[in-house]
């Protein structure tokens, strides 16, 4: 009676778990793309925002040698450039520094060299070198960040100034959301000697997206926006021109690309010695997944089945069955005994005529054939239906025969049989 109450419980959790699935199903039916919409920025993917369409249309906008990838760290891999007509392109989530990546970095700039950082977080151990204080004592503290559903951005400068402001919403399935995004403070845009230039920014001002920042001879280029950059933009018109006027700004040298130093945005902010902006929100890896709406419901599947699961666990369980060993085959183990004291024994005739009848037995079984002494057609039968020689058929049955009319059998006579006999067995067919 428990058992039938145990199985009707298990085909009910089956039948839920299966509503479950296709309720899952139906509502993301017309989600399930080919696409991912992660905001990976990976520079290999193809997906809406992956980067690799801007990389590959900056690797082919200069000569072929002229486009150098970066694939260790930078203090080891950067050349210093003292000829000044050179650019370091990052675009990522967020870089990763140590202290002797930001000093060749800053070296590469000093000498007139450009670097191009798009991210959603900058390291402080290169801004602290990078941003002097000079507006009333203000420090470098990240990027402020604010909600919003898309960034709308415009150039400053009249040659680069579009009739149209840039926009880009956060799509995600094509439907746009709201998010936080990242803006460079106003306050830090002072009249100093080494004061930061407002690159680009939203229409009314307040939303810095883009600066450059002097350094030696040469400039950083700050971008906050890198989903300006991603395949879902760069395939459309308005971010085509967003990327050609942006990229205006590099020099007309060779270009390093940095293909190491991208790590996710909560690794760079982890890294930085100041605290985080306080309205940038703390996550963990349960806000991303409810944020997607493919993973949230993952999520909720797995609760249910889990809640489900203990629900009916949690009911009385017969005993469970114990687990018996595997049985042994043990004949192999009898006839080697058996053989061994008749062989001591010495009388090797009657392991030959044991032998023999285990012959007749396989043959009986497996063809149908009896052995007579008398049928001389027992052989040439046996021939065509085992493919065995008849020669060696008739050598075998004539030994037998000599066996048994014998009343002693020597060992070179045993040997012999033995192997005729081994040979029937692993060629008959």
């Amino acid at each position: 009676m428990d058992t039938q109450k145990q199985q009707k419980g298990w085909i009910i959790l089956g039948i839920v778990a299966l509503l479950l699935l296709g309720f899952f199903v139906y509502q993301n039916s017309d989600k399930f793309l080919s696409y991912d919409w992660r905001m990976s920025l990976d520079e290999e993917s193809k997906e809406p925002y992956g980067i690799q369409i801007i990389k590959t249309v900056l690797e082919n906008s200069i000569a072929q040698d002229s486009f150098i990838l970066l694939d260790k760290k930078i203090g080891n891999s950067l050349p210093e450039n003292k000829a000044g007509n050179s650019n370091f392109v990052f675009i990522g989530e967020a870089l990763l520094l140590d202290s002797n990546d930001v000093e060749r970095l800053l070296a590469f700039v000093e000498n007139g060299n450009t670097v191009f950082i798009s991210s959603v977080t900058i390291p402080d151990l290169l801004m602290e070198e990078v941003y002097f204080n000079d507006c009333d004592s203000i420090y470098w503290e990240d990027y402020g960040t604010y909600y919003d559903t898309a960034v709308i951005t415009n150039f400053v400068h009249p040659d680069l100034h579009a009739a149209e402001d840039f926009a880009f919403p956060y799509v995600r399935q094509h439907k746009i959301y709201n998010t936080y995004w990242q803006k460079i403070d106003n306050y830090l845009f002072c009249e100093s000697d080494n004061y930061p230039v407002i690159i680009s920014r939203n229409p009314d001002s307040t939303i810095v997206d883009m600066a450059m920042f002097p350094y030696g001879e040469g400039a950083f280029y700050l971008q906050t926006s890198p989903i300006a950059f991603t395949n879902f933009y760069t395939t459309k018109k308005n971010g085509q021109q967003y990327a050609e006027k942006a990229f205006t700004h590099l020099q007309h040298g060779k270009i390093y690309w940095d293909d190491f130093s991208n790590v996710p945005s909560a690794v760079g902010r982890s890294r930085n010695w100041s605290s985080p902006d306080p309205l940038t929100p703390r996550k963990g890896p349960l806000d991303y997944i409810l944020s997607q709406p493919a993973l949230a419901w993952a999520w909720y599947l797995l609760l249910a089945l889990g809640l489900l699961f203990l629900l009916f666990r949690s009911k009385r369980q017969q005993r469970i069955i114990p687990v018996l060993p595997k049985n042994r085959n043990t004949s192999l183990e009898f006839i080697s005994t058996i053989s061994r004291l008749h062989f001591k024994g010495d009388n090797h005739r009657r392991i030959a005529l044991q032998k023999m009848d285990l012959v007749l037995a396989f043959i009986r079984n497996k063809y149908r054939l009896s052995f007579i002494e008398t049928n001389a057609d027992f052989i040439e039968e046996l021939s065509v239906v085992s493919e065995i020689d008849q020669a060696l058929l008739q050598k075998m049955f004539l030994l037998y025969t000599n066996i048994k009319s014998s009343e002693f059998t020597t060992d070179k006579t045993l040997i012999e049989l033995h192997k005729l006999t081994d040979y029937f067995y692993k060629n008959a067919r």
